[in-house]
């Protein structure tokens, strides 16, 4: 008996327009650009009350008890976290990867409407890849969205998403996809020469994105993939379907070898390719900061988004760039979220991992021996999804890829196909109305979703605006839109810092010394704003530091001081900050050491300029010195 397939088409198409939505907005790296696509999932996790009385096969409980305590739990600890804006993103992510992963798991078990959403993302990953070699034929830093600054990453295609390593992620994951469906799905012609045809496209944009670990996490993908083909094609002993499989396989190599060998010609590729082992690179030199910080709390960790600040305070002095984050998923979390968090995801995997076997098991037995074929849509689902996810969780222990909303999401998808992965082979037991309990959940959640991000977006949305005013130099609106951003959110410690920003520029541009000392008084006031929201912010210490100079106010400034040097003590824009500090008091020998220590740190433009300012000054107090050997005694003073 098949379940009834009364899913509205509502639903599925809410879920499509989700994930879409969320990789067009650069994945969701910043919150206000995943917001409008957690609207959207809210919408459609809403939208299952309309299944209430619909037969359905329930997942594997134990996958559903696994899901909701290990969301739960970085719920709650997001929740209690000392900084409340930094869990703001693990907060969000959890919510709907769950919303995501119940609606999946429980109401799109029909394998059609799963392949259905897997076609829709796929078409767009080719609209991504078309963008990736604009990008990388050019050289060009080109964005779909104009109000996004993308970094200079040369001839490394990066699609709708700042980072080229998490395009190659989401492209390795549809291309496994694509490629289960093609050697396994019991499909037409057709439809399998298209999903061949996505499998090759996926592979080339990876290739065009340069990623060390992308190359690496597709490898063990398709590994796994592989391995677990030849084991099922073992196991049905047809007559030349092995030798089949194998020539098949050959094939594929030489395309994509061939493809490979076209697309990185260039020298720029060559030279990434022979170094794609880098022992020295970020995740290895963060791996030991994430450890430090574990140390502080390790059942339970330090709170949701706490390793910004912690990884720099802690990070060795080779690492400059700002350590958002620790680039090994596993250890952030064991620093975030203790051993508590690592053993709940451990037992999530686990689980899952027992269903996907448990699902193929089931579809040789009651599916394919039966019937004697070789193929079948749900064992393509199977394989493809658990090959796929485990290509994601390769790359997360170089990266940080769960923390991208946009593949946290599509990973969530992926493991609710696998929780219930044999939904068309229930028997008639188990297609039974959901329990009250499990058709209510799914709405609350998705309840909860929709209120707390239609209360954020305006308040994210303004501080975003303030932003792109201030890049564009429009300080007065970039003004006026912070003050509103921080009276709907306070405890957003960027709008703070954009309205202090845009008063120090506009105190640089005023004319009249006493205006330009107010806008200067109100600058320091929101830069204080922003500390009692983030006390370890980096940025708005050094902010305030310099303003508090501005004012003639070198005490307070030099408390401020310390306190970024205390919080990022390897970092040379602090250094250097600092030697600026000590320079503009006088205090030249301090300003020198500071300076050299800026530039033994990498950091190469204050410090320079500060170096030669100071020779220039030493040069005038020595001959002010000089000068003072000439001049005549003082007259006596007459009693």
């Amino acid at each position: 008996m098949n379940p009834p397939r009364h899913v509205p088409p509502l639903i599925p198409a809410l879920v499509a327009l989700a994930l879409v939505l969320i990789q067009a907005g650069i994945g969701g790296a910043r919150l206000v650009e995943a917001l409008p696509a957690f609207i959207v999932l809210s919408a459609a996790g809403l939208a299952t009350v309309l299944m209430r009385r619909t037969a359905l096969v329930v997942p594997r409980w134990y996958c559903l008890a696994a899901a909701v305590l290990f969301a739960g739990y970085i719920m709650v600890r997001a929740l209690t976290s000392p900084v409340e804006m930094l869990a703001r993103p693990d907060l969000f992510t959890a919510l709907a990867a769950l919303v995501i992963y119940l609606v999946t798991a429980i109401y799109l078990g029909g394998v059609g409407l799963r392949s259905k959403l897997l076609l829709v993302l796929m078409l767009f990953a080719v609209v991504q890849i078309c963008v990736a070699i604009w990008q990388f034929k050019d050289q060009a830093n080109f964005m779909p969205q104009p109000w996004i600054f993308r970094p200079d990453y040369g001839y490394k295609g990066s699609g709708f998403f700042i980072s080229p390593n998490h395009f190659a992620t989401l492209l390795g994951m549809l291309g496994i996809l694509s490629l289960s469906i093609c050697c396994w799905g019991r499909v037409g012609l057709s439809a399998r020469a298209f999903a061949f045809y996505g499998f090759i496209v996926c592979l080339t944009g990876a290739a065009l994105t340069g990623s060390r670990g992308g190359y690496y996490s597709i490898g063990a993908g398709l590994l796994v993939f592989t391995l677990i083909s030849i084991f099922l094609a073992r196991r049905f002993n047809r007559p030349h379907f092995f030798g089949l499989a194998i020539a098949t396989a050959l094939v594929l190599t030489a395309i994509v070898g061939a493809t490979l060998n076209v697309v990185v010609r260039s020298e720029v590729y060559e030279k990434r390719l022979r170094h794609v082992r880098d022992p020295g690179g970020k995740a290895q030199m963060l791996a030991g900061v994430a450890l430090l910080q574990h140390c502080l709390n390790p059942a339970f960790g330090t709170g949701a988004g706490t390793f910004l600040y912690y990884g720099r305070q802690f990070r060795p002095p080779l690492v400059q760039s700002d350590p958002q984050h620790a680039h090994n998923d596993s250890l952030e979390l064991l620093a975030e979220y203790g051993w508590t968090g690592l053993a709940l995801a451990g037992v999530f995997l686990f689980t899952h991992c027992v269903a996907a076997i448990g699902g193929i098991r089931r579809v040789l037995s009651q599916k394919l021996k039966p019937t004697l074929s070789a193929a079948s849509n749900e064992l393509a689902l199977i394989l493809g999804a658990f090959s796929a996810l485990s290509l994601a969780l390769v790359h997360s222990l170089g990266d940080f890829t769960f923390h991208l909303p946009a593949l946290a999401l599509l990973a969530a998808f992926l493991f609710g196909i696998l929780a219930n992965p044999t939904v068309e082979i229930a028997t008639r037991r188990q297609h039974r109305p959901a329990p009250w309990w499990l058709a209510g959940f799914v709405p609350a959640a998705a309840l909860a979703l929709l209120v707390a991000s239609l209360w954020r977006w305006p308040g994210e949305l303004l501080a975003q605006r303030a932003r792109l005013a201030l890049r564009d130099h429009d300080e007065p609106r970039a003004l006026d839109l912070a003050r509103r951003a921080t009276a709907r959110d306070p405890a957003n410690a960027d709008a703070h810092y954009y309205a202090g920003e845009a008063l120090h520029y506009l105190a640089l541009s005023e004319t009249n010394p006493a205006r330009a000392r107010a806008l200067r008084e109100e600058a320091v006031a929101a830069f204080t704003s922003g500390l009692a929201a983030f006390p370890q912010d980096v940025r708005l210490l050094l902010k305030l530091g310099r303003t508090l100079d501005d004012l003639g106010q070198p005490e307070a400034a030099g408390a401020i001081f310390q306190r970024a040097l205390a919080a990022a003590p390897a970092s040379g824009i602090v250094q250097a900050s600092v030697g600026l500090h000590c320079h503009r008091r006088g205090e030249l020998g301090k300003a020198g050491s500071f300076y050299r220590d800026a530039q033994a740190l990498g950091e190469s433009q204050l410090s320079a300029a500060g170096l030669s300012d100071l020779e220039r000054d030493r040069t005038i107090v020595r001959a002010n010195d000089a000068f003072a050997d000439f001049l005549p005694d003082p007259p006596l003073l007459l009693e």
